[in-house]
């Protein structure tokens, strides 16, 4: 199950997210350390699966997101 693909255009891992979650504290330090959410898609697929593994490890909410049209 760790060999899942979590970021599809920069082919990053679930392993690979949950090694450096236990140092990372955002979505933002995960995405620096790993380049999941840097490619084409620009993490319009993998950004909420790592929003949510990082709200369920910190126990803090993800903000909801507010569109302005």
């Amino acid at each position: 199950m760790k060999d899942m693909i979590i970021c599809r255009c920069e082919e990053v891992t679930l392993y690979d997210i949950l090694e450096h979650l236990s140092s990372s504290q955002t979505s933002k330090e995960i995405k620096l350390k790993t380049r999941a959410s840097m490619g084409i898609c620009q993490g319009r697929t993998c950004r909420p699966l790592i929003d949510s593994l990082v709200s369920k490890k910190t126990n803090i909410p993800i903000p909801e997101q507010q569109f302005n049209f």
